[in-house]
């Protein structure tokens, strides 16, 4: 980690340390996808970390199963699909606080 970090300013909990899988991008391992108590069976099973954008790209399929899953535990939150084909949901403070 170039600079170091401060777990003070920029954490709410622990660090957690993962080995790359590739160099070229930052390419983790990933299993057991949780949310809340649900669990998600994804169909990949690596991901790219990319803080460099705002975008999350993830199967068609794996993204209806997660939208159902937080839509059903956050009746509030409507997901809706914009016209370049993305999706969003309107997301008040309070439900970025719920969340």
């Amino acid at each position: 980690m170039i600079g170091g970090y401060d777990l003070v300013n920029h954490s709410a909990g622990k660090l957690i340390w993962h080995d790359l899988l590739d160099t070229t991008y930052w390419k983790l391992p990933m299993s057991n996808v949780r949310y809340g108590d649900n669990e998600l069976q994804v169909s990949v099973k690596e991901l790219i970390v990319d803080t460099g954008t705002s975008l999350t790209l993830i199967p068609t399929k794996d993204f209806n199963t997660l939208v159902t899953m937080i839509s059903d535990a956050n009746t509030r939150l409507d997901f809706y699909r914009l016209k370049n084909g993305l999706s969003a949901s309107i997301c008040s403070r309070e439900d970025y606080n719920t969340f």
